[in-house]
């Protein structure tokens, strides 16, 4: 914070979502209960560009090289490689089947290699997911993302499921448009 306070001069780039940076050489979560952040990134690279959500909103400034040069060896002196936490449980897949009270998912579209893939029985008992499949929302043949609590039985089904979203392919996984 101390290295960013003397970058008051620097210039606004962008504003129009978060994009990890290609070169980026510093990756790295902040959480602030304080200021009710919790697991917002920031992306550094060597050339001085930084990029945050921390506000929300993606932002991405140009500090200069030198004071991201600066926070980058704080970091590899000081700095700690942390354990990979997943921030929400999620799978995504295709809608094969809807019943009443669950649908059928199969990620293997999204699988880098097909044999991996597997369909997921989703319960539907969640209102946001009641909503989209009786309003039409979300149907056979559609790419969806859902989140669940808990964890998944060894049948493959979700019992905890709390939201699903429209997706689609991009780069290998699935994006989810906000």
């Amino acid at each position: 914070w101390e290295v960013l306070s003397d970058c008051e001069d620097s210039m606004l780039t962008a504003q129009d979502g978060l994009d990890p940076l290609q070169d980026g050489s510093l990756t790295f979560t902040v959480t602030a209960k304080e200021l009710g952040i919790y697991r917002r990134v920031i992306y550094l690279s060597q050339n001085g560009t930084l990029s945050t959500n921390i506000l929300d909103y993606g932002y991405t400034c140009n500090i200069s090289p030198e004071a991201a040069q600066k926070i980058i060896d704080y970091a590899n002196t000081h700095g700690e490689e942390s354990e990979e936490i997943a921030y929400e449980n999620t799978v995504a897949g295709v809608v094969v089947e809807c019943g009443a009270d669950y649908l059928l998912l199969d990620d293997t579209s999204i699988c880098v290699n097909p044999k991996d893939g597997q369909t997921y029985r989703v319960d539907a008992g969640s209102l946001r997911i009641q909503r989209n499949l009786l309003c039409g929302e979300v149907k056979v043949g559609d790419i969806v993302v859902v989140s669940y609590e808990g964890e998944i039985t060894e049948d493959h089904e979700i019992r905890d499921a709390y939201d699903m979203h429209k997706g689609y392919l991009m780069d290998g996984g699935v994006a989810v448009p906000e």
